[in-house]
């Protein structure tokens, strides 16, 4: 059994090891060196400002200024102009959703990424290295009257928000019965019974080899960002020809389908 000697002894020194250690850390506290005395003393930075408070440096982030780790859309910031809003182009490739009988299937599309415009916006698009013009030709036809030739040119992969389709049509033929130009009123492009895009035209073809050009944007509904789809021209156009001793006005309209599907881009 310890003695009472030994156990006032132990005490003592426990004691003592406290006090010198609460000394120590008063006298090492006394002595720590201050970051700062003012700002100063403080590391600066293009979007960061350096401020001196209780000898502890602080890092001030400046407003409006594209690397202070805030994205700022009222100051003109965005995905395609400052890495503060993350980077468009990283984003890659659409996802979406596609409802089946078993639930909703994560998909993700072929062409349709995310990229940034001419106007520095993030938008939805195709990758200009993997887009490809398509030149489809077409006959029109009105036996024993017209013959003419259509030339459609248009992207595949096609981007409603920024391509156009460009319909050029060239009289190849045309019988002594027609008596007056043809004259083109009106060009359609659809899709089944959707409509896509429509322009009203007074084009007029007369000599063999005249011929004319128009462009059209198309416009979809549909709910998916990336589609392919089938097309139709339709056609409207008149003529008048010389029949049973008198000149009768036709009025006539026609469809033609292009030779290849074309995959749809619809940016949300």
């Amino acid at each position: 059994m310890m003695s009472s000697n030994n156990m006032a002894r132990n005490k003592f020194l426990m004691l003592l090891l406290a006090v010198s250690l609460l000394t120590l850390a008063i006298v090492m506290s006394g002595c720590s060196k201050k970051e700062c005395s003012v700002s100063s003393d403080c590391p600066q930075a293009s979007c960061f400002t350096g401020k001196c408070s209780d000898g502890v440096c602080l890092k001030i982030a400046k407003p409006n200024c594209c690397g202070n780790a805030k994205c700022e859309a009222g100051s003109g910031e965005n995905s395609c102009t400052c890495s503060d809003c993350g980077n468009c182009t990283e984003k890659g490739k659409v996802k979406y959703n596609l409802t089946s009988s078993r639930g909703p299937k994560p998909m993700e599309t072929k062409y349709a990424q995310y990229m940034c415009d001419e106007s520095h916006v993030c938008v939805i698009g195709a990758d200009p290295f993997v887009v490809n013009q398509l030149r489809l030709t077409q006959k029109l036809d009105e036996r024993g009257y017209f013959q003419a030739e259509i030339l459609n040119t248009l992207n595949q992969p096609f981007t409603t928000r920024s391509d156009k389709i460009s319909i050029r049509i060239r009289l190849t033929d045309i019988n002594q019965v027609v008596t007056s130009p043809i004259t083109f009123t009106g060009i359609q492009v659809l899709s089944g019974s959707s409509l896509l895009g429509e322009k009203r035209v007074s084009d007029v073809l007369e000599n063999v080899g005249d011929e004319f050009t128009e462009e059209l944007q198309i416009i979809s509904s549909q709910s998916l960002v990336e589609q392919e789809i089938g097309l139709e021209i339709k056609l409207d156009y008149e003529f008048t020809v010389a029949e049973r001793g008198a000149d009768i006005l036709k009025r006539l309209s026609k469809k033609n389908a292009l030779s290849e599907k074309i995959t749809l881009i619809v940016p949300e």
